[in-house]
């Protein structure tokens, strides 16, 4: 839980390990769009991912160690739970989406589960993943606006 205090190394990691997938994702979803669109897209969601991946090793190398409760935020139920709802909402969405004739929003369901997924990590675990939950929806729900257009 959050102590409001530095954010715990493991939690850091998460963080960076998230940087550099959302780059990627956002290269991905970015392949929709035409021409300059794109190439913008991807140019600032790699340096944006980037940005949070190499702040989140700056700052886990400051770190303590542990979550100050003695166990990995890996090994815990809470992860497990969250991380096994997260696949589910993607695996049923999407399968969904795609069946009903919408499969334009498959990107934007996957930007909202997986910011969803990190808003619980951030009541779960560390405020860290907060902010990039909020980024991941607030993605999620641009892409959306994008293609009901």
């Amino acid at each position: 839980m959050d102590t409001g205090g530095p954010p715990p190394r493991q939690a850091l990691v998460g963080a960076a390990i998230a940087g550099l997938f959302a780059g990627l994702w956002v290269v991905w979803g970015g392949g929709g769009l035409d021409g300059g669109g794109r190439v913008v897209l991807s140019v600032v969601g790699i340096l944006l991912g980037l940005a949070v991946a190499a702040a989140a090793v700056v700052l886990a190398t400051r770190a303590r160690s542990g979550d100050g409760q003695g166990g990995s935020m890996f090994a815990s139920r809470a992860y497990r739970l969250i991380v096994v709802a997260e696949v589910v909402a993607l695996v049923v969405g999407n399968v969904l989406l795609g069946r009903t004739g919408h499969p334009q929003y498959v990107i934007a369901w996957t930007a909202f589960v997986v910011g969803v997924h990190f808003l619980a990590f951030g009541r779960a675990f560390d405020r860290v993943f907060t902010v990039i939950g909020a980024g991941a929806r607030t993605v999620g729900s641009a892409l959306c606006v994008r293609f009901r257009a």
